[in-house]
């Protein structure tokens, strides 16, 4: 199955005020299915057990934030900025992270599998006790596109089926 962004609805504006009502903490057992969230803003906020499935966060505003145990199934966050933000024990399943600012970011506990990782910046990060496996890092291409790792810090972290045109470069 592969993203398909035009199957995507827009979430009630009830589910949005909830996502962003309280500046500092949402904490939800939800599973989200087929919604569009792009641009959406999570600036600053702290969201734990929310599972999302083939949905958009496409430039959705991820910085400053805490997410616990959240999976991202067949989701794109494209572009999405999300400096200075933790993950911890996140799953990112099938999932397009094209671009992706994700600098000054902690992941721990985390996975990334199956995911589209070209471009993504995730210079001056922590990865602690972290699984990348059969993700795509870069293709033969520009600079422009190729997933950005300087100065990131790798602790326990386990790199299984690389598709990696450079992998000196991580």
């Amino acid at each position: 199955m592969e993203f398909d962004e035009n199957l995507l609805l827009m979430p009630d504006m009830k589910l949005l005020f909830q996502l962003e009502k309280n500046p500092e903490l949402v904490d939800i057992s939800l599973s989200l299915e087929n919604y569009n969230f792009h641009r959406l803003d999570l600036t600053n906020k702290s969201i734990s057990n929310l599972k999302f499935y083939n949905c958009s966060l496409r430039g959705a505003f991820l910085s400053n934030s805490v997410f616990t145990d959240c999976i991202f199934n067949f989701c794109s966050l494209v572009t999405a900025p999300a400096e200075n933000s933790k993950f911890i024990k996140c799953y990112f399943i099938n999932s397009d992270l094209r671009f992706i600012q994700a600098n000054y970011c902690n992941f721990v506990g985390s996975v990334f599998a199956n995911c589209n990782l070209i471009g993504a910046d995730f210079s001056n990060s922590k990865f602690h006790n972290s699984n990348f496996e059969e993700n795509l890092f870069s293709k033969i291409a520009s600079y422009n596109e190729e997933t950005q790792y300087i100065e990131a810090k790798f602790e326990n972290v386990i790199f299984n089926g690389k598709i990696v045109d450079k992998f000196n470069d991580i």
